[in-house]
């Protein structure tokens, strides 16, 4: 389950359902080994695994709760490492972290979800460090959901 966010709950007007979720579409040339989602500089969501269970874990809602109506800032960090493949060892210490910050509004009475995918661009002759990038795609609701695309 999802952790909450204590917000205050100074506001008058209905709050905002918000669900954060995070989508690994990373190749097997790397493995997800730390994930941190945060929302207005307040840490919502961490995860370290380097067994490889959360690189094999290819969705997950990281927050589910509520916010205050207005802007809100959403950051997700993740940290991968490279995978071994035959002759390139090596690449097992490498370590590549991807960030992106969204910001978006939560209307009240109204369903957000924000979904952030990070996948795999380029081919072979890509260099593995400019492969990993995050994609976000926030969808707002009047209680069922809807989506809007971003690139």
């Amino acid at each position: 389950m999802a952790p909450r966010c204590p917000w205050p709950k100074a506001h008058k007007q209905k709050p905002a359902r918000v669900v954060t979720r995070h989508k690994n579409c990373m190749g097997s040339s790397f493995v997800l080994i730390k994930l941190t989602h945060e929302i207005d500089g307040r840490q919502v969501f961490e995860r370290s695994d380097t067994s490889g269970k959360l690189d094999r874990t290819r969705e997950l809602d990281a927050f589910s709760g509520t916010l205050p109506p207005g802007r809100h800032t959403l950051v997700v960090t993740a940290v991968y490492r490279g995978a071994a493949h035959g002759l390139f060892k090596y690449h097992e210490s490498y370590r590549y972290r991807v960030r992106s910050e969204f910001v978006f509004t939560a209307n009240p009475g109204q369903r957000n979800r924000i979904t952030v995918e990070v996948v795999e661009r380029g081919g072979a002759s890509t260099k593995l460090a400019d492969r990993p990038i995050p994609q976000v795609q926030p969808s707002v609701h009047r209680w069922p959901l809807t989506t809007i695309k971003l690139s």
